[in-house]
């Protein structure tokens, strides 16, 4: 699961030139400020951090569960003020060894103006943080453990006419990646010729229908494997919609293996953002790098 953080206190100021019959010297003084505050947040453009927001602690809680901590601050999003005023935490669990080894995380805000035509009393757009799984491959984002992944090690395997072994069950499934310890076989579509360390699916032993052929190193029999030790993963699953519109300022990107390690350019489904990144934990919170400075967060 995933956890989302939503601010205490958020500012969100109308857009004067679109109310009705708009009048300067006629209008109520919220709008006017309005008119003001909203000039002045132009000159640092619709999307930018204004201070605060750093990523000041990671902390595994166990083989599965990551937090990212986060300092309080404020930022402009499309034209609107937001002020987050506590430190607070961000989680993910149940996070798989092979999401570990080969995913980021993604930490982004989720927020959409929407011009108003009278006097703001409430707040009509939720702001939030969310943190979320990031393939650096594919450039989608996922809510958490992208791929299903199933334990077939110890199952029923039957030696093949050729070198290898055939699973001795029929996989509805499509599979896309076989891995043994953590290691990705190679997929081959000649099974009648497999090497060490590949697999591939079809019927060479007449079955009678397309199974899972497998040729670990050493001609291991992946019957006598623990499960978990041989995994196959199948369709990828926990896409979330990624929409530009709302989601437009990155927090932080960077593998979960080294997570303090910021990717600053990071393409989501062809849209190209910065990244905030993090902060040198050994300098006083000083940012490890000069160029983050300039960093908005926002799609270029």
């Amino acid at each position: 699961m995933s956890a989302i953080i939503i601010p205490e206190n958020q500012n969100l100021y109308p857009t004067p030139n679109e109310h009705i019959n708009f009048e300067f010297g006629e209008s109520i003084e919220e709008y006017r400020t309005a008119r003001y505050l909203n000039n002045i947040l132009k000159m640092f453009g619709p999307d930018t951090f204004l201070w605060g927001l750093d990523l000041i602690n990671v902390t595994w809680l166990s083989d599965d569960e990551i937090i990212f901590r986060y300092n309080n601050g404020v930022l402009i999003q499309d034209s609107t003020l937001v002020k987050i005023l506590y430190t607070f935490d961000l989680l993910l669990t149940g996070l798989t060894t092979y999401t570990k080894n080969n995913y980021y995380v993604l930490i982004y805000t989720e927020f959409k103006f929407e011009h108003v035509t009278e006097q703001v009393t409430s707040n009509p757009q939720q702001f939030a943080i969310k943190i979320r799984v990031y393939d650096p491959i594919t450039h989608q984002v996922y809510s958490n453990n992208p791929d299903n992944i199933l334990d077939i090690g110890g199952l029923s395997f039957i030696d093949s006419v050729n070198p290898g072994f055939y699973l001795d069950q029929l996989i509805d499934n499509p599979i896309e990646k076989i891995i043994y310890n953590d290691f990705q076989l190679t997929k081959k579509s000649d099974i009648y010729n497999l090497d060490e360390n590949e697999w591939g699916i079809g019927d060479q032993d007449g079955i009678g229908e397309d199974r899972i052929y497998i040729r670990l190193f050493e001609d291991i029999d992946p019957s006598t494997l623990s499960s978990n030790e041989l995994q196959y993963i199948s369709n990828k699953q926990n896409l979330i919609s990624w929409d530009i519109e709302r989601n437009r300022l990155i927090l932080h990107c960077a593998p979960f293996t080294s997570p303090y390690d910021a990717q600053y350019r990071i393409n989501i489904e062809d849209n190209m953002y910065t990244s905030r990144g993090t902060i040198d934990q050994t300098t006083n919170f000083k940012y490890d790098t000069i160029e983050a400075f300039n960093l908005d967060g926002g799609v270029l």
